[in-house]
C-alpha cells in the first residue's frame, strides 16, 4: 500500500539547549531587574534635565522678547515722536516731567516709567534697567549680579549676560 504525506506531520519533541537555561535563573532576573530600574532612573534625569533647559531657553527667548520691545518703543520714542512733538509743540523734555506742567518724559526716564508700570502689572516679572553711567539724580544700589552683568557685557562687547540663580520665589532667569 503506498504511504501518503500527511498534511501535517506529527510534532517532534523540542530539545531545550542548556545555554537557555541561564535566562530563567534567579541571578539573569536580578540583573534584568538592576538594568531596567537604571534605565528608567537615567530616563527620568534626562527627561528632567530636558524639560528644565527647554523652560530656561523659553524663559530666555520671553525675557529677549521684552528687551527687544522696550528697546524699540524706545528708539521709536526718541526717532519718530519727540521729533514731532519739538518739531510742533513748546513741551519741555525732560527727566523730572512730573515735576513740570506741560512736560513730557526724555526716552530714559519713560522706559523706567514703563518698566514700573510693567511690574505694577505682572507682578512676577521683575525688570530693572541698570547702567554704568546712571544719571546724577538716580540713585541706585546694583546688586553682584548687575555689577557683574555690566562689568561682563562691557568687556565682551556682547548684549546679553544671562544666569539662571535661586532666590526666595524659586529659581529664576536673570
Amino acid at each position: 500500500q503506498p504511504r501518503m504525506n500527511h498534511p501535517n506531520p506529527p510534532v517532534q519533541p523540542a530539545v531545550i539547549d542548556d545555554s537557555l537555561k541561564i535566562v530563567d535563573t534567579p541571578r539573569f532576573r536580578a540583573i534584568l531587574l538592576a538594568v531596567i530600574t537604571i534605565l528608567v532612573v537615567g530616563l527620568y534625569f534626562f527627561a528632567d534635565r530636558l524639560a528644565m533647559r527647554t523652560e530656561q531657553n523659553a524663559l530666555h527667548r520671553l525675557a529677549k522678547s521684552h528687551a527687544d520691545l522696550l528697546i524699540s518703543f524706545r528708539n521709536f520714542y526718541s526717532s519718530r515722536l519727540l521729533p514731532t512733538i519739538r518739531e510742533h509743540s513748546d513741551l519741555a523734555i525732560t527727566h523730572d516731567y512730573k515735576d513740570r506742567k506741560g512736560a513730557l518724559p526724555i526716552p530714559a526716564t519713560m522706559t523706567l516709567d514703563l518698566v514700573d508700570e510693567i511690574a505694577k502689572a505682572n507682578p512676577e516679572m521683575n525688570l530693572r534697567l541698570v547702567s554704568p553711567y546712571p544719571f546724577p539724580w538716580r540713585k541706585i544700589t546694583l546688586d553682584s549680579f548687575e555689577t557683574e552683568a555690566l562689568a561682563a557685557l562691557q568687556a565682551s562687547g556682547e548684549n546679553e549676560f544671562l544666569r539662571v540663580e535661586e532666590s526666595a520665589h524659586g529659581t529664576v532667569l536673570r
